[in-house]
């Protein structure tokens, strides 16, 4: 008998009809709570399967393909709420547990979650800590670790570990919120996860400004980079028509009537076309959607550079892309000078090729690029993250020390030679 097949008999006989064979005959667990998490975690170990830690994924295809998987363990069964105390504002709830379902639960208390993020439907909290997504209101709530204080996750060799705690504030030992956050499945399986939250605001609005000229552009993105007002979102659209800048304030009806009159009559003042004010929800759910590219869009890549050095970036890659017949178009985070480029083209260009000029000139100013999406028959070989020499060393120490066989999603983080 081999490894493998004493490893079905025992996870059958652990999980019954939760255990099954999927699409790509890979054998899936739906453990349905997190002590049998970890032992189909623990079984995977002693027979040295490979293992992939999955949700519902709206962000599989991030990272490098993995180069095996023998079983996956999917969060969908474990989506309980564990604990929640709306006067202490922190909840803790079990990893299969979605952004939209958690949210729910907090608005009845006038509560929040402030992230922002496309797909909160199939962002299930394991797969929100796994991939740390950069939500649309950064500028005012921040990412994902900054709400996160305490992480449940099972180890490579099934055993449980515990990081944090549900009190906001505490120093003991290792960060270990900060660890699993972006680890995309490769330092262990998510299994339940404990929040801050906030109050949810008063009332909330989006100013909105066209600007069609380039130097405008640049008078503009100077301006909202040391503003001195507090917008939650501050994210322009660049296309070759020109720009759409596009900030958000939250908080007392005051306040923000306030802030965005203010920012309208600076959009204004400083070329754009008259600023308009959007109150509606569902025209910041669907600026939060474009985060994860533009509709119809092949390839989807996030580049990070200074942010006054959006423009000059964005001028670069349009440039480059043009002379391959691609079309590229992008929103980036003012604040923060991170950029979502979505390219399109109706031939087949050499996207390894592209991905590592653009990489290039991103680090040419001091930053770097990662590849959210990509078409699968290319996928293997583009490196999503293009890691340093010393950036590399550093995760390869942490990867042996939490997973010293390599069985956790091998391959995800850098492309194996």
């Amino acid at each position: 008998m081999t490894a493998t097949e004493q490893a079905w008999g025992e996870l059958e006989r652990l999980l019954g009809h939760r255990l099954s064979i999927g699409p790509q005959g890979r054998l899936t667990a739906l453990p349905p709570d997190p002590a049998t998490a970890g032992e189909v975690m623990a079984i995977a170990a002693r027979s040295r399967l490979t293992v992939l830690p999955t949700g519902r994924g709206a962000r599989a295809h991030w990272g490098n393909p993995v180069t095996r998987a023998d079983l996956e363990i999917a969060s969908s069964g474990l989506e309980r709420v564990t604990d929640y105390s709306p006067d202490d504002m922190v909840v803790s709830v079990q990893a299969g547990v979605s952004l939209a379902d958690l949210n729910g639960l907090l608005s009845k208390h006038n509560q929040v979650l402030p992230l922002d993020l496309p797909f909160p439907a199939a962002t299930t909290i394991g797969g929100l800590i796994a991939a740390a997504p950069l939500g649309l209101s950064r500028s005012g709530y921040g990412q994902v670790r900054d709400w996160l204080i305490g992480v449940d996750v099972i180890a490579a060799d099934g055993v449980a570990v515990k990081g944090g705690s549900r009190v906001v504030k505490n120093v003991a030992g290792y960060d270990l919120c900060k660890l699993y956050a972006g680890s995309l499945g490769t330092l262990g399986q998510i299994v339940g996860a404990t929040f801050k939250v906030r109050p949810r605001w008063e009332t909330s609005v989006l100013v909105r400004a066209e600007v069609p000229s380039t130097d405008r552009i640049e008078d503009l993105l100077a301006a909202w980079q040391v503003t001195t007002l507090s917008p939650a979102i501050a994210v322009v659209e660049l296309s070759k028509a020109g720009a759409t800048f596009w900030l958000g304030f939250d908080g007392p009806a005051e306040t923000v009537q306030w802030q965005s009159s203010v920012a309208r009559t600076v959009l204004t003042d400083l070329g754009g076309q008259e600023a308009t004010i959007d109150s509606a929800a569902v025209t910041r759910a669907d600026l939060a959607q474009r985060l994860a590219g533009r509709v119809g869009a092949v390839t989807v890549l996030r580049a990070s550079v200074l942010p006054s050095d959006i423009l000059t970036y964005w001028h670069q890659a349009d440039e480059m892309l043009a002379e391959k017949g691609v079309e590229v178009t992008s929103i980036a985070q003012i604040h923060h000078g991170t950029m979502w480029l979505s390219l399109t083209s109706e031939t087949s260009p050499n996207w390894a090729s592209l991905v590592s000029g653009l990489r290039e000139k991103a680090r040419s100013l001091g930053g770097n690029l990662v590849v959210e999406r990509i078409p699968d028959e290319v996928a293997p070989v583009v490196d999503s993250f293009g890691l340093d020499a010393a950036s590399l060393t550093l995760m390869k120490r942490l990867k042996r020390g939490l997973d010293p066989d390599d069985r956790l999603a091998p391959g995800r983080m850098w492309r194996e030679s």
